[in-house]
């Protein structure tokens, strides 16, 4: 399944990206704004021509009984995201460490801003794939549900972030 999702925030590209890997901005957006149980850094490296993040999360979010039996517990999973810095593209790819999903789940998204009057229109656009009979496409469907939800969650707190700090 693929998708694509945007946002306008009024805003500068350099602004947007450094609030984005903001570990301030961060803890705030997924404790407060996306209501997460756990989000816990495991590796944050910054260069001089890129920064590398990988986060483990587990959200705060009702999953069907049969997703649920079907990966043997939540939805946590570990996103990698890649930032060339001076670019307008970010990578994403998302694991699932259930064991049973490894295989089976793929999930890769790109981030990119591009000017527009008065700041910067952000597409989020990836492709969802779960490779189970009969159940993969409803585990699509939710997940991107799910990724939909946390987006516009997401847009509404960096709105007001950027609005309370200037």
């Amino acid at each position: 399944m693929k998708f694509e999702l945007t946002q306008v925030f009024e805003t500068s590209p350099e602004s947007f990206w450094a609030i984005f890997f903001d570990e301030a901005y961060n803890k705030a957006l997924f404790s407060e704004g996306l209501k997460v149980i756990e989000r816990t850094v495991l590796a944050l490296d910054e260069q001089s021509d890129e920064i590398r993040r990988r986060v483990r999360v587990t959200p705060n979010e009702q999953i069907p009984a049969a997703v649920q039996k079907l990966i043997g517990g939540d939805m946590t999973y570990i996103e990698d995201t890649v930032w060339k810095k001076g670019t307008n593209e970010a990578q994403v790819r998302v694991e699932i460490p259930a064991q049973r999903l490894q295989s089976k789940f793929r999930f890769g998204s790109t981030i990119r801003t591009d000017p527009v009057a008065n700041g910067l229109r952000r597409t989020l656009s990836g492709v969802i794939e779960v490779k189970i009979a009969l159940m993969g496409r409803t585990i699509e469907k939710h997940v991107y549900e799910g990724i939909e939800r946390n987006d516009a969650a997401a847009a509404a707190f960096m709105k007001d972030w950027l609005s309370n700090h200037p």
